[in-house]
Order: structure tokens, then sequence, then C-alpha cells
């Protein structure tokens, strides 16, 4: 993955950021319970490389350590 593509990654991460904001109010209980219960996985390859980028072991705020 190029910076180009990483910062599309990003780009298109905060978008569902937003999205689940502005839907959050909208959702049954069951569907935010399935939000909340399942983990975001980042393919290991991808998530090493986010590390190497940002100088770092690991990312904490994904849950991965």
């Amino acid at each position: 993955m190029n910076n180009k593509e990483f910062q599309e990654m990003l780009k298109v991460f905060n978008r569902l950021v937003e999205l689940i904001e502005k839907f959050q109010g909208e959702l049954t209980e069951e569907e935010e319970k399935v939000i909340i219960e399942t983990p975001l996985m980042i393919p290991p390859d991808i998530y090493d490389e986010i590390c190497e980028t940002i100088k770092e072991k690991e990312i904490l705020l994904f849950g991965i350590s």
C-alpha cells in the first residue's frame, strides 16, 4: 500500500465514522448491539504497514495488542 492508497483508506474510514454517527439514532437495539460487539478486522499486512507508517509497535485504538 502506498501513501495515496493509505490516504484514500483514511478518507473512507472517516466517512464511515461520519455515517455511523449520523444514523446512530436510527438503529434498533439489536443493530447497535451487533455493531458494538463486532470488532473491526484489519488484515495483518495492512495493520503492520499502518504501524510502520506511524512508527508504533501497536495501535491500541484498534484494540489490537
